[in-house]
């Protein structure tokens, strides 16, 4: 029986909630019980250092430098690019010609291997990296929305997301489909292949595979880029010292994109359930 006052949507949404909390506890559990035991929360895998050097990062870079110019301000009156289907397919594709461009550069100059990019060798192995990365993103909901709660209850300082505000004031399914089709599949896997297998990667070769600080270092850069949210990049760093664990461990594409997608997911998706009125999640990190 629901409290008196509760509205329809947590009403509805209460067995859904309640399966989520679930899972994140079980995940959450099972982490620090590894931790407990003295072993590490995800196996190591092996595999060679990447073989691309610094000038790949300018690439990257570049890369990252476009992508974030076609999601800034146009005019001091227009916040963010229109919300549609033909707005996000477009960006999309440009997203990915520049990553196509430079991960042909790098096959070319480097005569690296797929499998340097982190990419599964069978779809067996690739369902359980999706486990893997969705499971990871359940155990890092805690810290991450404990220090989201910090921020909004204790200090007073809510996220904001221009895209999410535009989508919120008119959330057609049109709108909805785009926004998830940019927040969910599109800039997760751009900003998984820069940040991580190519920034990461690479600081990992300079500092050796037993190295920590690559980690931080890609999240810091991480959270930066999403600035202009508010507060939002603090609790977004957080996350991402998760995926640049997950990326340090299994070293795999895969997984690292499975967990932000998720992460997505479900804040794209308590956004437009709440209409935005739900401060404690984080949003989405496109």
């Amino acid at each position: 029986m629901m409290p008196v006052g509760v509205s329809p949507f947590w009403q509805s949404a209460f067995p859904t909630l309640t399966l989520l909390m679930a899972l994140v506890v079980a995940s959450a559990w099972y982490g620090a019980v590894r931790i407990a035991s003295g072993k590490p929360v995800i196996e190591s895998r092996g595999r060679r250092r990447v073989p691309w050097g610094a000038e790949s990062l300018v690439l990257a870079a570049i890369m990252l430098l476009g992508s974030l110019a076609s999601l800034l301000p146009r005019s001091e009156t227009y916040e963010s690019p229109k919300i549609d289907l033909t707005s996000a397919a477009g960006l999309g594709l440009t997203w990915f010609l520049m990553a196509g461009f430079v991960i042909l550069w790098i096959r070319v100059t480097y005569s690296t291997k797929w499998s340097d990019f982190g990419l599964p060798r069978s779809a067996a192995e690739a369902g359980r990296d999706v486990v893997l990365g969705v499971g990871a993103c359940l155990a890092m909901l805690v810290p991450v929305y404990v220090v989201q709660l910090l921020l909004v209850m204790v200090i007073g300082l809510p996220s904001s997301h221009p895209t999410i505000e535009q989508l919120l004031t008119n959330p057609t399914l049109e709108t909805i489909v785009a926004a998830a089709l940019m927040a969910v599949v599109i800039a997760p896997l751009f900003e998984e292949l820069a940040f991580r297998v190519l920034l990461q990667g690479w600081l990992e070769r300079i500092g050796g595979r037993r190295a920590w600080w690559p980690v931080f270092v890609s999240a810091a850069l991480f959270a930066l880029a999403h600035s202009g949210q508010g507060w939002a990049p603090v609790p977004l760093a957080v996350l991402a010292v998760g995926i640049g664990y997950v990326y340090r461990q299994t070293h795999r594409l895969v997984p690292i994109v499975a967990m932000h997608m998720a992460f997505n997911a479900l804040g794209l998706a308590m956004a437009i359930a709440t209409g935005g009125q739900a401060d404690v999640v984080p949003p989405p990190a496109p």
